[in-house]
């Protein structure tokens, strides 16, 4: 079986989603496009006359500028040469920073380096960590939570393997380097891998811990240089241009070049290659000459902006020192095309567009300039923490002074954390069928709860996205504040409001709720800052606050392992650390995996149109002809042309067949899957070990074996049909074990689910929406009908109660949550259960 090239894509976002889909421009086109027309002259005869003021305009100044050649006025040289003011960050000094985008102000902050980094050098080993967040339904069609969205990464779009695995549908959310870059069309120099071991369960005994499933197992992403990066450049993520329209607020991004406009530009500028190439070194002009020469090049960009693409001449130089900072970084003695020059495309318009990207849509700044006005961002390192089941913390990086920042905390917005508990799941024994009871919204609280902020009187949370989710409690209120092997007693560092960097915050602090839930996007900001020195390689550690210390210390005192767990299974994590060998069950027909808690997954993906990652769930078409025409188009596979001329001559069962025939009919070879990317690819599908195959070696083993429907991907042909898929001389290095979804840790009954709380004093009194011991009839996750306002019957779920106020309940199909709703307006409970929509095998 010959596998499809698939595109190459940067990031998987945001969706993040990362959920956003990464969309791959089609350079090829574009440098067609650019070289064998349409050019802009040639789209209307008008244009001819816009192509005289732009030849007219470019060249004039070109000419000037070389004319007056010899020593600088001070127009900055900028180009891609590394800055000698502020110097190179060591490893002594930090050398990622948080700082004011280059971007400009509707882009907030961005994420800087102070040092260079070559393709391929590693930037940040295990960022995260990354968190489950387990079916989320209702927070996809909350307003409250809307303000996540380009933090959740879908299941094909960047999510670890295991990750896939935990439920009938899955989002990750991604701290650090997931979530705090910016994007930028063509400059995009940062890619997320996942780490060989993305998930992380040595630092607890699930059967003797307390702390199992508190705390999340994924240890987040590996950050690598896509291209060659100098010091002080900010650093940009690969959402995908799609990300432009569906942003919370797309009208802000519709001016913003795309990468086709890129190539526009540099289209443009290289018909004054020559003249570029010699202008690079001469800048002396007179202020008179400079003046005309700026108006005619304005003149120039708006004809280009009238007769063209307004986003294109926005990247056109606009002044003589923009063309001389063009001509200088394009033709500078370094590399001025890290991206690399396709074969197709001129090296020389590389170089152009290149410095185009750098010198008209962003800015530059130095190392000196990131330590006056950025916030380290590599202060924390994660370790194993000195805390008993505390699971990985965050220890100092370098040596801090009391009264340093030691991270930002900029933070997300839930409006209700009662829209952050989950449906129980259960399981048919008999059908392996999953069931969701959807009467109650009263599951475990998501385990992304345990990392955010908020108060016991209020409904709001407050969730992080920097490293600040890696510090762990300790307070002096027990074991006399010994909470660490440190000498010093009690906690060394704390919470506080941003200070100088995020004034904005100020003002939301004063604001409601309700005010705070309409907003997009990050609002409040917070900071963790030192109260004492803190050592190198000591761990970081706050204080949760009181109520946080009791519920822990109850929790305790109540835990047991949970029957569902049992004591002697080892993990999934454990298995293919050890290379377990699989059991092959010798049973063709069964469609049901081994008992337990962990499946079998296999390396493998359908010859469809690999674009096509959306999930299938349309019925089978009864007109067979109609529909296989269409799948066989698609896949071009052999075996199942052979398969549907056989199924219109013979329609029995194919579990009637002898094992002979269903080897022979419904099996193609599987020796070309071979795993080349490790436990990071989404292209795991479950499977069942059939058997091995004689006489290959235990080094070069090879098995039989059946794959099943992934939930992840679109269905398969072989799906459709209603048919099995063998592949034989499966090779044993491309099978890897999960944990079967809702059996992981983290879905643990018992498992601690609390947020972390912050003083008394730094909580808003405004933000205080629910009173202590207030309960009404019906209580927080009880799916029910009730009137509204205009007495129309809704179904919502009750999110809050407050005996003077009534009811708060999340209205289901218009996503918003309506207050103030009279106990006698709910009408009743709304039962509900719902079969999920995931291959029995999983279970």
């Amino acid at each position: 079986m010959k596998r499809a090239s698939p595109a190459r894509t940067r990031l998987v976002s945001g969706d993040s989603s990362n959920g956003t889909d990464g969309d791959a421009f089609d350079t090829k086109e574009a440098r067609k496009r650019m070289t064998t027309g349409p050019h802009w002259w040639s789209i209307h005869p008008f244009l001819v006359a816009k192509n005289a003021i732009l030849f007219v305009g470019i060249s004039f100044a070109l000419w000037q500028i070389v004319a007056r050649s010899g020593s600088s006025d001070g127009i900055s040289h900028r180009g891609l040469r590394s800055h000698d003011d502020g110097g190179g960050a060591s490893d002594d000094f930090c050398t990622l920073y948080m700082a004011p985008s280059t971007l400009g102000p509707h882009a907030g902050f961005g994420i800087f380096t102070a040092k260079p980094f070559a393709i391929d050098d590693p930037i940040k080993i295990m960022d995260g960590p990354s968190i489950a967040v387990i079916d989320p339904y209702i927070i996809e069609e909350a307003p409250h939570l809307k303000v996540l969205g380009d933090k959740w990464w879908a299941e094909l779009k960047g999510m670890p393997n295991p990750m896939r695995f935990e439920a009938s549908h899955v989002t990750e959310y991604v701290a650090g380097f997931g979530s705090l870059p910016n994007f930028h069309p063509y400059l995009s120099n940062i890619n997320p891998r996942e780490p060989r071991n993305a998930v992380d369960d040595s630092s607890f005994d699930r059967t003797k811990s307390s702390g199992a499933g508190s705390f999340s197992t994924y240890t987040g992403k590996d950050i690598y240089a896509d291209r060659d990066i100098v010091a002080g450049e900010e650093l940009f993520l690969n959402y995908g241009e799609s990300y432009f329209d569906e942003a919370p607020e797309p009208e802000i991004y519709k001016d913003v070049p795309r990468e086709a406009d890129y190539y526009d530009a540099s289209s443009y500028l290289m018909k004054f290659k020559e003249e570029l190439i010699q202008a690079k070194d001469g800048r002396q002009l007179s202020s008179r000459e400079k003046e005309m020469m700026t108006g005619m090049l304005g003149k120039t960009k708006s004809a280009i902006a009238k007769a063209y693409s307004a986003r294109s001449a926005s990247l056109l130089p606009g002044s003589v020192g923009d063309l001389a900072n063009i001509a200088d970084a394009a033709f500078s003695d370094v590399d001025s095309d890290p991206l690399g020059s396709n074969s197709e495309d001129e090296p020389d318009e590389g170089r152009i567009r290149f410095a185009i990207a750098r010198e008209m849509s962003t800015q530059h700044v130095t190392p000196a300039w990131l330590h006056s006005n950025g916030f380290c961002l590599d202060n924390i390192v994660r370790k194993p923490s000195t805390i008993p089941q505390a699971g990985n913390g965050g220890f100092a990086a370098r040596s801090l002074g009391a009264g340093e920042v030691i991270v930002p905390v900029p933070v997300y917005h839930v409006a209700d954390r009662g829209l952050l508990r989950t449906y129980p799941i259960d399981v048919d024994s008999s059908t392996g069928t999953f069931i969701r009871n959807e009467t109650r919204l009263n599951g475990p609280s998501q385990l992304l709860t345990n990392y955010c902020f908020g108060d016991d009187e209020s409904s709001l949370l407050l969730c992080p996205i920097s490293s600040v989710m890696h510090i762990n409690h300790c307070s002096t209120r027990r074991n006399g504040g010994q909470c660490s092997s440190n000498s010093q007693k009690g906690p060394n560092a704390k919470l506080r409001w941003a200070s100088k960097w995020h004034p904005e915050t100020k003002k939301w602090l004063n604001s409601s709720i309700e005010e705070i839930e309409k907003e997009k996007d990050r609002v409040l900001n917070l900071e963790v800052v030192a109260t004492r020195e803190i050592e190198a390689d000591e761990e970081i550690l706050i204080d949760y606050g009181l109520e946080w210390e009791v519920a822990w210390e109850r929790h305790k005192a109540r835990w047991s392992p949970s029957t569902d767990f049992p004591e002697l299974h080892k993990t999934a994590a454990t298995l293919n650390k050890e290379k377990a060998d699989p059991i092959p069950t010798n049973d063709l027909r069964t469609d049901r995996s081994a008992p337990g808690d962990v499946l079998s997954g296999c390396w493998y993906w359908p010859e469809e149109d690999e674009d096509d990652d959306s999930k299938d769930n349309s019925e089978d078409d009864d007109d067979i002809s109609a529909s296989e025409e269409h799948v066989e188009d698609e896949i071009g596979d052999a075996v199942f042309r052979r398969r549907r001329a056989e199924a219109a001559s013979n329609k029995r069962s194919w579990k009637s067949l002898s094992d002979e025939e269903i080897v022979s009919q419904y099996s193609i070879d599987g020796s070309g899957f071979v795993d080349d990317r490790g436990y990071v690819s989404p292209h795991f599908w479950p499977c069942s070990v059939i058997s091995k195959d004689e006489g290959r070696g235990e080094v070069n083993s090879t098995y039989t074996v059946r794959i099943f429907q992934s939930k992840s991907h679109h269905t398969a042909p072989w799906e459709r049909e209603e048919e099995p898929l063998f592949l034989t001389h499966y090779p044993r290095s491309s099978i890897r074990y999960f944990i079967k979804p809702y059996r992981s840790i983290q879905h643990q009954p018992a498992a601690f689910r609390r947020f972390i709380g912050l003083p008394n004093d730094m909580w808003p009194d405004n933000w205080r929406n629910r009173r202590r011991g207030a309960q009404g009839v019906y209580r927080v996750g009880d799916r029910v009908i009730f009137l509204s306002s205009s007495n129309k019957v809704k179904t919502g779920i009750v999110v809050h109660f407050d005996a003077g106020e009534g009811y708060g309940i999340f209205s289901v199909r218009s996503g918003i949550v309506r207050t103030g709703i009279p106990p006698e307006s709910i009408l009743k409970r709304d039962l509900r259960v719902k079969e999920l929509d995931i291959d029995k095998f999983y279970a």
